[in-house]
């Protein structure tokens, strides 16, 4: 299952402003692929918006409490939507071949 990830912190809660610790502790955790292998997790992609202290992740997981076991080391900086999506050409593929069975 898909799922796609908007992580929000403040400029106050950045670790970035707390120095090269509390990066790593964070965001620099987030980053090792070892640890979305250990949380059983793919990460298909991440993307920061630095200035805004925004992050999307898309995460392929079995559930959601997957992604919020991988999510777990920036989860107290900041807030997370985690949001189920489906691949778009997939799911036009699928529609259109039901329809064809109508």
């Amino acid at each position: 299952m898909l799922f796609h990830v908007r992580h929000v912190h403040t400029f106050e809660t950045c670790p970035a402003r707390h120095g090269p610790e509390a990066v790593s502790k964070t965001f620099g955790t987030i980053a090792r692929p070892e640890h979305a292998k250990e949380t059983g997790v793919k990460v298909l992609g991440m993307y920061a918006d630095a200035p805004a202290h925004i992050t999307y992740f898309i995460i392929d997981a079995d559930t959601a409490e997957e992604v919020g076991k991988f999510l777990f080391p920036i989860l107290m900086i900041g807030t997370a939507e985690i949001t189920p999506v489906t691949d778009l050409a997939e799911e036009v593929r699928r529609k259109l071949e039901e329809a064809k069975q109508t």
